[in-house]
């Protein structure tokens, strides 16, 4: 009898086992995802909206699978699928392993009992304001000797309308403190030692996520907005006065994701005294860039585990500043015409030596290495062609910013 009963307790995991490995492998199988898919698909709906596909000679459900995706065809009134594809396509965070279409996707989440992934915008949760909230806009970042540019990059996020600032310091050797002390002092500034060494760009993007991530767990009940950023990062509207003028036309979304554009050090060996970083760093590149860095309701964050996104609650989306769901660390196409982030990637000449040259071991197997070379060799030209335009948008927040620094007024 107790025979019996253990061959049927044998029988039942192998068959639970049998059952699992079979859906894992069905998982990949677009056909058989498909079979199920067209359960989702809307023949009428189909032919109605894309008259054109009726002369094909081709069924019109294989003509969405095939090709009607691809072209931001919908295959239902309630599947949106260009809005599919934003929140659960966009490469390398989210690549589509299987090469499923959109719909196939869909049925796999739910194969796999995955939380449900959303098929239209409509179904995107509206955010609410905290009911009592000690700062509208705060602000995270971790930072390595950069005491040098640290006052100016403080005092501009001020005049911008952060009112609390959560700074990590990561290793650095220089006179940071005398920096911090008076903002530290004054309550405007908390600061945290961060003492992991890493070995390579994963653990160094390691270490910076799980810093946002206790940021945004600090600040989810009395910060209504979260800046995520670093020191060389100066993120800024372009036609509001302030971040609190802008935000508050976001108030209905969990996270703002700003299109970055990349500054190089051009021909500034070193920023004069008496001349502010954004004054004197005036070239960028020319090339298109999607990358983003975020501004989140911290509430509505489950954690980081890429430092220019947060991963949101379910229900949540991030906006690009047209107000376009999407979600990672790209734009769906380049804007900054409501909102953008000079991203002075090299800071000056001697910054870019000291600094950017000398952590190439990051990217690199060894100090010696073929690959340490190449890596310089890139990092050099990145910041040549990162000097290539003059751009002045920034310049508009030099006459408050000097005189926020203690500075006198410029005159060139």
């Amino acid at each position: 009898m107790k025979n019996t009963k253990y061959i049927k307790y044998c029988c039942t995991i192998a068959l639970i086992v049998l059952t699992i490995i079979s859906l894992r492998f069905l998982g990949r199988n677009e056909k058989f995802l498909n079979y199920f898919a067209h359960h989702y698909f809307d023949q009428n709906y189909y032919l109605d909206q894309y008259p054109e596909v009726k002369s094909k000679n081709i069924d019109p459900f294989e003509h969405y699978i095939k090709y009607g995706w691809k072209e931001g065809k919908n295959p239902s009134k309630t599947f949106e699928t260009n809005f599919y594809v934003r929140q659960y396509f966009r490469e390398p965070i989210f690549r589509n392993k299987y090469d499923l279409n959109p719909l196939a996707d869909y049925v796999k989440s739910k194969l796999f009992f995955k939380k449900t992934h959303l098929t239209n915008h409509t179904e995107i949760i509206k955010t609410k304001l905290l009911m009592t909230q000690k700062y509208y806009i705060s602000l995270v970042a971790i930072f390595q000797n950069e005491a040098r540019f640290l006052k100016e990059w403080i005092e501009f996020y001020r005049l911008m309308g952060v009112e609390h600032f959560y700074l990590y310091n990561h290793l650095s050797t220089d006179e940071y403190m005398s920096v911090l002390e008076p903002y530290i002092q004054d309550g405007i500034i908390e600061l945290k030692q961060v003492i992991k060494t890493p070995k390579n760009l994963k653990d160094w993007n390691r270490i910076q996520t799980e810093v946002y991530t206790e940021a945004a767990s600090k600040t989810k009940d009395i910060s209504e907005w979260l800046i995520v950023v670093d020191t060389d990062e100066f993120l800024f509207p372009v036609k509001d006065k302030n971040l609190v003028e802008l935000l508050k036309k976001y108030d209905d979304y969990a996270a703002l994701s700003v299109n970055w554009k990349v500054f190089g050090s051009g021909d500034v060996e070193k920023i004069e005294p008496d001349k502010l970083l954004i004054e004197s760093l005036t070239k960028s590149t020319d090339q298109e860039d999607l990358r983003v860095k975020t501004i989140v309701k911290p509430r509505y964050v489950d954690k980081f585990e890429h430092p220019h996104f947060p991963f949101l609650l379910q229900g949540y989306s991030q906006v690009t500043e047209n107000f376009e769901f999407f979600r990672g660390p790209f734009v769906p196409k380049e804007s900054r015409n409501i909102v953008t982030i000079n991203h002075y990637w090299a800071r000056d000449g001697e910054f870019f030596k000291s600094h950017k040259l000398a952590r190439v071991h990051m990217a690199g197997n060894g100090p010696d290495s073929n690959e340490r070379n190449i890596a310089l060799d890139i990092l050099m030209k990145t910041n040549r062609d990162a000097s290539i335009i003059y751009d002045d948008s920034i310049l508009k927040y030099v006459k408050d910013l000097r005189q926020g620094m203690g500075m006198k007024p410029f005159t060139d």
